[in-house]
């Protein structure tokens, strides 16, 4: 939609998945770019321009906020979405929390995609969050001595294409994905700490930020890899 207001909901997550706490905000598209290269001649001097695409498809994203009940995140998969037309696929999820605001699931892809039958599709974590404007842990806890103020699951895949004879877009793939839990915690009587569950391997473990004026905060991080489910 045109003008002012929240624009289309290009994946359809709530209905996709029967959760109508679930709210579309927003979303956003940016065309395929088309790449330039030049021919030049022994002095450098640009005699001949050709061009080909430059990208899969249309690049989408939604927004999403989670303003009633409750949301699993095994209820959602990236990978081709089962949608009419035009048809989408999702390459990324996140979902975030924290202590000022409702949990955010934000969905980025591409519209007009095609070897859809044979795309795979990956599974997030079973996880449940809840509608509270309230930091929630994905499969960690942190320690007493601290508090959590922000967290996130994130999602993606490897989004593939290759060019045909005439330099534009034909098949499309999409391969390996994995997924990180992330979170920021603030010092309330001792350094933050945090246990992340054991399928995920730590990629970043908390570090220290403080000042004279300033609780303590760290960040933290662990990812694992997700086995295709078709």
């Amino acid at each position: 939609m045109a003008g002012f207001g929240s624009g289309a909901d290009f994946f359809d997550i709530p209905t996709l998945i029967t959760n109508t706490g679930l709210k579309f905000i927003e979303s956003s598209t940016t065309p395929a770019s088309v790449s330039v290269e030049h021919a030049m001649d022994e002095d450098g001097i640009i005699v001949g321009q050709g061009d080909y695409e430059g990208g899969p498809a249309v690049a989408i994203e939604c927004v999403y906020d989670l303003l009633s009940g409750t949301l699993d995140l095994a209820d959602l998969y990236i990978g081709y979405q089962l949608l009419s037309d035009p048809k989408v696929v999702a390459v990324s999820m996140e979902i975030s929390t924290s202590n000022g605001a409702w949990p955010r699931l934000t969905v980025s892809g591409f519209t007009g995609v095609t070897n859809e039958t044979t795309m795979p599709q990956f599974v997030l974590d079973t996880i449940t969050i809840n509608a509270l404007r309230q930091a929630q842990g994905f499969d960690f806890t942190v320690d007493a001595a601290c508090r959590l103020t922000s967290s996130s699951y994130s999602i993606s895949g490897e989004f593939h294409h290759a060019l045909d004879a005439d330099g534009d877009v034909g098949a499309m793939a999409m391969t390996g994905c994995t997924a990180e839990i992330s979170g920021e915690a603030v010092e309330i009587s001792g350094i933050v700490a945090w246990t992340p569950d054991a399928a995920f391997t730590e990629t970043q473990a908390p570090g220290a930020d403080n000042a004279n004026i300033a609780w303590g905060t760290a960040s933290f991080a662990a990812s694992k890899f997700i086995v295709a489910t078709v």
